[in-house]
């Protein structure tokens, strides 16, 4: 007997225990869940040759882009083996066991688990004690758990505007509460630091009215997440107090200024300068309209806007008062 024959006789010995326990589980791995001691001193010296052997071992990662804590599956075909074990890369150390399991009769194998960091994984086959196969490095990219929703939608200028978040990922992560106006750039109107996972509330102020497109972006500090995440949350209107009138009775008929002629069912707007077309949001009573400009007036000192009779109707609006507006 060979001096070397002790330890490659235990070494065998081990991985056929360890492939009788696997397949008693069920053939399946948990990679957050193994235990490393057990599968590196389980696995033959070979397992570490810096040498790549030619085999047809596939290794396929799905999903490629988890969300923390979503299931993943790495699975794929080791012809010949009866061990495959899968190794994730852990610098400055390299490939690192995490897992192995016993193929099926066709070669089939696959590992489930739960991903809750990135990183670069690859199976490596087995035939008893020797190495026969090594799959291309397959990529993990796992993002941030988020959920989030708006809180009120409908704003004074000057108010503040809330959002709700719910984090699903431990670990540091900066929140930005974003905003972006028709045909403009993303800016950031609120910024905050969050250590564990939980729910959060995230707060800033739009000073002028518009409407605004926010969303929730989260960027990881902590290592072992590669991906943020951003939520898109709709729109948020912001207006200002505006003296509005209205007009119609004995005018049904005749043209309006951008077009078309003024009828009792006319949803529009008359405005002294804003371009024909111009989509303006009416809020009064708490009802919300959108309309169009159709018109140009009204000439009256201190108002700013004539509503045709059918804006007027839809919003439940008086004679003359104040309507928040928004464009």
């Amino acid at each position: 007997m060979s001096p070397n024959a002790g330890p490659a006789g235990a070494r065998g010995r081990a991985i056929g225990a360890l492939a009788m326990v696997i397949a008693s589980a069920g053939g399946t791995a948990y990679a957050a869940q193994a235990n490393q001691t057990q599968l590196t001193n389980g696995i033959p010296e070979a397992a570490t040759a810096a040498s790549t052997p030619a085999a047809g071992l596939e290794l396929r990662v799905k999903p490629r882009r988890p969300v923390y804590g979503q299931p993943a599956t790495a699975s794929g075909h080791a012809p010949g083996a009866d061990l495959v074990v899968l190794e994730e890369r852990r610098p400055p150390r390299g490939f690192t066991p995490i897992a192995a399991v016993r193929p099926n009769a066709r070669g089939g194998f696959a590992f489930t688990w739960s991903a809750r960091r990135s990183g670069v994984l690859r199976a490596t086959s087995f035939a008893g004690a020797a190495l026969i196969g090594r799959s291309k490095p397959q990529r993990l990219r796992v993002a941030v758990r988020l959920r989030a929703a708006l809180g009120r939608r409908h704003l004074l200028g000057g108010g503040t505007l809330a959002v709700r978040a719910r984090l699903g990922t431990p670990g540091a992560l900066t929140l930005k509460l974003q905003v972006r106006p028709r045909n403009g750039r993303w800016s950031t109107i609120g910024r905050r630091r969050v250590m564990r996972s939980g729910r959060v509330r995230l707060l800033g102020r739009l000073s002028g009215p518009g409407v605004w497109r926010v969303r929730i972006v989260a960027q990881p500090l902590a290592r072992g997440l590669e991906r943020g995440a951003s939520r898109l949350l709709g729109r948020v209107f912001v207006y200002r107090p505006s003296y509005a009138s209205w007009y119609g009775p004995g005018l049904y008929g005749g043209g309006l200024a951008c077009g078309g002629r003024l009828t009792p069912a006319t949803v529009g707007v008359a405005h002294r300068w804003l371009p024909c077309g111009t989509r303006v949001v009416f809020r009064f009573g708490g009802r919300t309209v959108v309309a169009r400009v159709v018109d140009r007036g009204p000439y009256v000192g201190g108002r700013e806007w004539d509503l045709t009779a059918g804006l007027k109707q839809r919003l439940g609006f008086g004679s003359t008062g104040v309507v928040w507006v928004a464009y």
